[in-house]
C-alpha cells in the first residue's frame, strides 16, 4: 500500500480506503500470474493502482484544486490499458 506521506489526511475516507483495497487486490491477483504476464500486464496494472492513490491523496489534500484533482482521478479510472506515461502526459497537458 502506499506510504504515510502520500496519503496525507485522506486516510480514514471512503475513497481511499478503496484505492488502497484495489491497489491489495491488484497486488494479489499479480502475484498468480505467469511470469511473462506478472512482468509486463502486471507492472502495469500496479502502476496504475498507485496512481489512482496518489490522485485521490492530492485530491484530499488540495483543497483549492479539489475539481480539478478529482476530474484526474476520474481520467485515470476510464483509462483503459495503455502506457500510465501517456496517462500522465495527457493529465499533465490539461493542468491536472
Amino acid at each position: 500500500m502506499a506510504d504515510d506521506t502520500q496519503q496525507g489526511g485522506a486516510r480514514g475516507t471512503p475513497l481511499w480506503r478503496d484505492a488502497n483495497r484495489l491497489l491489495l487486490l491488484v497486488e494479489e491477483a499479480v502475484r498468480h500470474f505467469p511470469r511473462y504476464h506478472k512482468f509486463a500486464i502486471g507492472t502495469d496494472l500496479r502502476r496504475q493502482a498507485m496512481l489512482i492513490c496518489r490522485l485521490v491523496a492530492r485530491a484530499f489534500n488540495d483543497t483549492g484544486g479539489r475539481s480539478r484533482q478529482v476530474e484526474a482521478l476520474v481520467v485515470a479510472s476510464r483509462h483503459r490499458g495503455g502506457d500510465n506515461r501517456a496517462l500522465e502526459g495527457a493529465l499533465t497537458r490539461k493542468g491536472l
